[in-house]
């Protein structure tokens, strides 16, 4: 089963809720039959949680995820602690985040200030060159870059500065202008536009998320459209260990519980930067209340979808596959245990 039709039955069971109830055997076996996930499963899941990748037909230039976790809350409870996401979001004891930061509205001058490059990125940084280079930079970064003597401490250090200032005004950017911000990758012989990756990403949910055009149009034409209903969205950076390479990522989150719903709740992350491997990544969320699966109790699946920015090898895969589940499972872990704080 395609990624598109998995997402867009999971989309229909939710919606299904609201007006009419749900046979719960038919998303049981799209669990089973598409992700390896059995009603046993569910049924022994208790505070912890499932992530399976889904099939692809080419794995080199790309991820495809589906996380379940059970939560102890009704939708009211669960947008309450999405509301109190973006104050309750810092740096996190989980070994693979080393860190995890709510970005302002507008970004203040020191929002990056914690960002360090590691030593595996100031080698590597060495012989970056427009068109080849490890780390995925903008032509201006590169020439930035270029321009210094980059063994000199001092010298590295001004490419720090230079690009934590980046990186702020991209969000600031992002913030006043949507998607008009986003960088254009210069690291590989053909640039690469962030939207254009964000875009792949999205294809992939295609029918599905017709569901709820008005999120796509807002993730797509942000910050000039509005949503009607409760809606919760900011904006984050990350820095996450996938075994080789720590990656910086900024994002996107929108969550929504619409006034008038065709579904109960959907939550969507939208990648804005990585600075290694991701070409684009979007995630999405449905929160299934209780009985729409053969399991007691409510349940919140996720699904992911990332594009590799070129080929990965089977070995350099293995390792970021892992890093990518681990970080699907810590934003589970993050979402349960939110539910589960209360009110602030």
């Amino acid at each position: 089963m395609t990624l598109s039709k998995f997402w867009l039955a999971v989309t229909c069971v939710a919606a299904a809720q609201t007006a009419h109830g749900v046979n719960p055997v038919d998303l049981n076996v799209l669990l089973e039959e598409s992700a390896g996930i059995s009603t046993d499963d569910l049924r022994s899941l208790g505070d912890g949680f499932i992530v399976k990748q889904l099939d692809l037909k080419d794995p080199s230039t790309g991820l495809a995820m589906v996380g379940v976790v059970k939560l102890e809350a009704d939708l009211d409870s669960l947008h309450a602690a999405m509301s109190r996401a973006s104050s309750l979001i810092g740096p996190s004891t989980e070994v693979s985040i080393k860190a995890l930061n709510v970005i302002a509205e507008p970004a203040r001058d020191d929002e990056f200030a914690a960002y360090e490059l590691t030593q595996v990125e100031k080698e590597a940084l060495e012989s970056c060159e427009l068109g080849d280079c490890r780390m995925k930079l903008t032509e201006d970064l590169i020439n930035t870059l270029r321009s210094l003597d980059y063994q000199w401490e001092d010298d590295a250090q001004a490419f720090t500065d230079a690009y934590r200032k980046s990186l702020t005004d991209l969000a600031r950017g992002y913030q006043r202008v949507g998607n008009e911000a986003l960088w254009v990758y210069r690291d590989k012989p053909e640039p690469l536009h962030a939207l254009d990756g964000f875009k792949a990403a999205l294809d992939a949910f295609d029918e599905s998320f017709t569901l709820f055009p008005n999120v796509i149009a807002h993730l797509l034409d942000y910050p000039a459209t509005e949503i009607e209903g409760d809606v919760e969205e900011f904006l984050f950076w990350s820095v996450l260990d996938f075994g080789r390479r720590p990656t910086l990522t900024v994002n996107h989150i929108v969550s929504i519980r619409p006034r008038d719903p065709d579904f109960d709740y959907v939550m969507v992350i939208k990648n804005i930067y990585a600075n290694h491997y991701f070409g684009g990544r979007v995630t999405a969320g449905a929160f299934l209340t209780e009985g729409a699966l053969n399991a007691p109790g409510a349940y919140l699946v996720l699904v992911d979808q990332l594009q590799f920015d070129g080929k990965l090898n089977r070995f350099l895969r293995a390792i970021v596959n892992r890093g990518i589940v681990s970080d699907m499972e810590n934003r589970l872990r993050f979402i349960r245990d939110l539910v589960g704080t209360g009110p602030s």
